[in-house]
């Protein structure tokens, strides 16, 4: 799968402007397009071993970073170094001044590439980042040195949006859609982009570039995560039941992958949030699904189940998702148990 799509003369300018750029968000497709858009040069001139550092913050030292950021280029006036999970390396005070020193004083030869992973949430109809805004010290040193960095936000498309992006996506990898199998594979999977890309890369590899993917073909090849089982582990942690939500944890489980069952239960949670706000302003499950433009019959289960929890527990729910995201993809707990001890744990709050 292509992972690249050529920059545009306004954006290769852009960043000659400053060696210090923020790619932030949850739409991990698009940041790797990103990423894959710096890396390529490096590739193509043959000088990526000599020039190209890949770090990780949630496993290297603030020492270790200072140390690949300082290295002068080989053959080349610039170098690039990527640092993924960019803020998990921050952990006191004290790092926070070593780290905000670090950016103060990069050398002009060092192209530096910060990766945040963050999700959105919605609080009074307002969305927001959940991670960026609690790193009050970066937001404050980001709005007093904006001509030294450029920050880019990557959101996860919306419903609304989704089927769009998976005709777009689509012709990236070299196939195409017809609109109706967008909205049902839309419809099936929700805006986890990494997955649905996975689903296009298969739909497209089944019709073999001879047609359009057909509505059929998403229903034949891309069974849904069972909503309804979701939304009845919902009721099961809502109602302190452990045993019933861990069963049907595991019922889902039987059905599909840890991988397409974690951004259902997220996307469950975004729209909780959302409907939960509706419900609390004294709205009603019709103003849930005009709002969130989805089914009646699912904006009336979201509006019962925003009863069932404050928005103080579902905030917390949220932060605790953020945080599962990370464990499960650094691989120290295996994503199964790791979806286990989640449910178990909210469901005995």
């Amino acid at each position: 799968m292509p992972l690249s799509r050529p920059l545009t003369e306004e954006s290769v300018s852009e960043q000659l402007l400053t060696n210090l750029i923020i790619l932030h968000g949850d739409e991990e497709i698009a940041i790797q397009k990103e990423v894959h858009g710096f890396i390529t040069p490096l590739q193509e001139s043959g000088l990526a071993d000599f020039n190209l550092s890949r770090l990780d913050g949630r496993s290297v030292s603030l020492s270790e970073l200072q140390s690949h950021t300082q290295l002068l280029p080989l053959g080349s006036t610039q170098r690039l170094v990527i640092l993924s999970h960019a803020l998990t390396l921050v952990k006191s005070e004290s790092s926070q001044d070593e780290f905000l020193k670090l950016l103060d004083h990069l050398p002009p030869s060092t192209q530096f590439v910060m990766l945040i992973p963050d999700s959105q949430a919605t609080r009074r109809g307002e969305r927001y980042w959940v991670n960026l805004e609690k790193e009050v010290w970066f937001n404050q040193w980001l709005k007093k040195n904006t001509e030294k960095v450029i920050l880019k936000h990557f959101p996860l498309p919306n419903e609304r949006e989704m089927a769009r992006w998976i005709l777009q996506e689509a012709e990236c990898q070299g196939g195409k859609f017809e609109p109706r199998a967008a909205d049902e594979l839309a419809a099936d999977i929700g805006n986890d982009t990494l997955l649905v890309s996975q689903e296009i890369a298969k739909l497209i590899s089944y019709v073999g570039n001879e047609r359009p993917v057909k509505a059929e073909d998403v229903r034949a090849l891309s069974s849904p995560v069972g909503r309804e089982d979701i939304f009845h582990m919902m009721d099961a942690i809502a109602e302190g039941d452990a045993r019933t939500a861990l069963r049907l944890l595991d019922i889902s489980l039987q059905n599909q992958s840890e991988n397409a069952i974690f951004p259902m239960i997220v996307r469950h949670f975004r729209q909780l949030i959302s409907a939960a706000e509706i419900v609390a302003e004294g709205g009603t499950a019709s103003m849930v699904q005009n709002e969130l433009k989805i089914p009646s019959f699912v904006a009336e289960k979201l509006a019962r189940q925003a009863h069932r929890f404050t928005l103080k527990q579902l905030d917390f729910i949220y932060q605790r998702l953020s945080s599962l995201d990370v464990q499960m993809k650094d691989g120290k707990t295996p994503p199964e148990l790791a979806l286990e001890l989640f449910v178990a744990e909210l469901a005995r709050k």
